[in-house]
């Protein structure tokens, strides 16, 4: 309804004035605006290019003998030759920025020009007696409030649509988690089923773990106590290990001697077997299987 109210306005504005002249002058201030607002976005563009005309590559030193002292075996050719390519590279991107910014340059001279002849259009109608300058200051005025509606009206109907598609991603976010953790949890108890299965065949039952919302739980379903708790870790970090890109796996005394001695020597054949990098800090050395101390030594 303002919005009407305001179109409303303009027209009593203009009704004493003579049809033509009003129209034109209407019509010329609409091109100007447009025409500044173009303008402005192609100087932005303009500032942007031209900070990426006045960006430096980093130098590097093309002289790589000194490398040689700390990496004997480094291939200086072909550091080299990376070297050359990023010269190229540097040469062709400051050539095809430079001829953007031309381009950006002569565009922005069209649009002054443009702006200077609508400026001295619209200048030579106020001076025209049969133009009233205080409607058009008015026509001006009511302009700039239907402007400043009409975008609080988009940003009201944008933010709308933002609230929507936050509460739709919320919901996708959800079933997306579910469907990872599940497929996490599936891979994760696949591979502790085997090695669980490797080091005690079928006499101890092996880990589980279960991801739910926010939080998770690890549990050896019917087995309790503290030998089996730490067991349970071992199993889960070689799994990590397997499954993971996870380089190095470190296991303390204080977690394998409270295991049997021959799981021991199971997972001492584990770490041995590994591509992996294992340290461990084990004790009582002597007391655990031939097969064991073998592997130890």
């Amino acid at each position: 309804m303002e919005l009407e109210e305001l179109a409303k306005d303009v027209e009593k504005g203009f009704a004493d004035l003579d049809a033509e002249i009003s129209e034109e002058a209407i019509r010329i201030k609409k091109l100007l605006s447009r025409t500044r607002r173009l303008r402005s976005g192609v100087k932005s563009r303009l500032e942007t290019i031209t900070e990426n005309v006045e960006y430096k590559f980093a130098v590097t030193t093309s002289d790589f003998q000194k490398l040689l002292v700390y990496f004997p075996d480094a291939n200086i050719r072909r550091l080299e030759d990376i070297e050359e390519f990023h010269h190229k590279i540097s040469s062709v991107f400051k050539g095809e920025i430079g001829l953007e910014k031309r381009k950006i340059e002569k565009e922005l001279k069209d649009y002054n020009n443009l702006v200077s002849r609508y400026e001295k259009q619209l200048e030579e109608l106020i001076k025209n007696p049969k133009l009233s300058k205080t409607v058009l200051s008015r026509h001006s005025e009511l302009l700039r409030q239907l402007n400043y509606i009409q975008k609080e009206n988009k940003a009201y109907v944008d933010l709308t649509k933002l609230k929507a598609n936050k509460k739709d991603d919320n919901v996708r976010l959800v079933l997306i988690r579910q469907k990872q953790f599940t497929i996490l949890a599936n891979e994760l108890n696949t591979a502790m089923k085997n090695i669980n299965q490797f080091i005690y065949a079928e006499d101890y039952n092996a880990p589980v773990i279960d991801f739910s919302g926010n939080s998770y739980s690890f549990f050896t379903p019917d087995d309790t106590g503290t030998g089996i708790a730490y067991k349970g870790l071992v199993v889960f970090d070689l799994a990590v290990l397997k499954l993971t890109k996870l380089p190095i796996v470190v296991h303390d005394s204080i977690v394998l001697k409270q295991i049997s001695d021959t799981a021991i020597e199971k997972i001492l054949e584990l770490y041995d077997n590994s591509e992996k990098q294992v340290i461990i800090a084990l004790d009582k050395q002597n007391s655990y299987t031939e097969k064991a101390n073998k592997i130890l030594k």
